[in-house]
């Protein structure tokens, strides 16, 4: 409190050694006063939390989602009580006959398609046992057999008959 330049409240200034008390008792007075008006000022600038809405933190959809699973989870459970309660009163015999037989959609198409594609098979086989052949196989024997004549007059070897010089088959068996 000694510094003068220091001091944010008015001082009494004077002289060394004159007024010495009264000088303290006035500066302490005045520091007080403006401790005082420090203490009850207003801030210009609003430091308070902002508010909070209600609807920021209570996510309705969550909670519905949440009721609509224990709903599903209670009923599951009241649906396995009336089973346990079932299988009680009856002394739990058990069903294991599968009386469903699978059955497709689509099968009265696909047999119709059977049909269809069979009907075609057909007709395309008659068509090729009907159809004349374009090759003359009698012209092809003879040429098979003129070349045969060819071979056999060039070839070192004579060639065998098919039956000629092998054993029977009773030779081989023991």
């Amino acid at each position: 409190m000694e510094k003068a330049n220091y001091l944010s409240y008015p001082a009494l200034v004077c002289l060394p050694g004159q007024y010495d008390n009264l000088r303290k008792r006035v500066d302490e007075r005045n520091y007080w006063i403006h401790r005082k008006s420090i203490d009850t000022v207003k801030p210009m600038v609003d430091d308070k939390p902002p508010r909070t809405y209600l609807h920021f933190h209570m996510n309705r959809k969550k909670i519905q989602v949440e009721h609509e699973k224990i709903t599903d989870i209670e009923r599951g459970n009241r649906m396995l009580l009336e089973k346990i309660a079932y299988i009680l009163r009856t002394r739990g015999r058990v069903d294991h006959w599968n009386d469903y037989q699978s059955k497709s959609l689509n099968s009265g198409k696909r047999h119709r398609e059977l049909i269809k594609i069979a009907l075609e098979n057909q007709a395309i086989l008659r068509r090729i046992n009907s159809s004349k052949s374009h090759y003359m196989h009698h012209c092809f024997e003879d040429e098979f057999k003129i070349s045969r004549k060819y071979i056999e007059n060039i070839s070192r070897f004579p060639s065998f008959q098919k039956n000629q010089n092998r054993l029977p088959p009773a030779a081989f068996s023991i």
